[in-house]
């Protein structure tokens, strides 16, 4: 077979290969580049905030919010409106730690057109952690979790995995709530979210900026 006809035989096959490939996959689900309407949703983030924060202290059996300190935080549009960038600076962990008062934080805001949730990454330099977040809006609040996302902390008892959740509610034009929960890792395997006891110990209040 002459060399041309052979490198025409080689490139045909190939050719029709990639088209097989391709044929497993849908590459164009009839979506655009840029913004998925999802993130409409989601634009109340954007601005300058102040963050009260409050942790919890249990009087007489129940838990009541105390406020503790303040913070500032930025969400600005990335990427034609795809994602919601977050750079927040690090707030006082209760206790107190010398390290949380240089901590700085990123949190990428993002919604995932083929398994329909929203998605939150958020990356420190403190713990070095890259946490994955799912979830979507119930009832008007954004509920958020690791619990299935295999990103975890292990800050708990003994060293034990930790999985976290954050819910912002209460959306306002100009102010909103966000609620960080956690729980042990094995107490929560083989559960959903809703059947997970949550223990809630965060509590900022978002005031825009003037």
């Amino acid at each position: 077979m002459p060399l041309t006809k052979k490198l025409l035989f080689v490139l045909t096959a190939t050719l029709f290969s990639i088209q097989a490939i391709n044929a497993q996959f849908d590459y164009t689900p009839g979506y655009t580049a840029g913004k998925p309407e999802q993130m409409n949703t989601l634009s109340f983030l954007e601005g300058k905030w102040e963050i009260d924060l409050y942790y919890p202290k249990i009087e007489n059996g129940e838990k009541q919010w105390v406020k503790y300190g303040k913070t500032e935080s930025k969400f600005s549009s990335v990427f034609e409106g795809t994602f919601i960038k977050e750079s927040g600076q690090g707030f006082p962990i209760n206790p107190p730690h010398d390290g949380f008062y240089h901590w700085s934080y990123d949190g990428y805001y993002s919604y995932d057109r083929f398994n329909k949730v929203f998605r939150t990454i958020f990356f420190d330099n403190l713990i070095g952690f890259a946490d994955i977040y799912e979830g979507n809006f119930e009832n008007g609040n954004l509920i958020m979790t690791n619990l299935n996302t295999q990103t975890h902390i292990k800050q708990g008892p003994n060293g034990t995995f930790i999985k976290t959740t954050f819910t912002i509610e209460e959306i306002k034009e100009d102010s909103f709530y966000l609620y960080w929960g956690n729980v042990e890792e094995e107490k929560a395997k083989g559960k959903s979210y809703k059947d997970v006891k949550w223990n809630f110990n965060v509590k900022m209040r978002f005031k825009r900026s003037k």
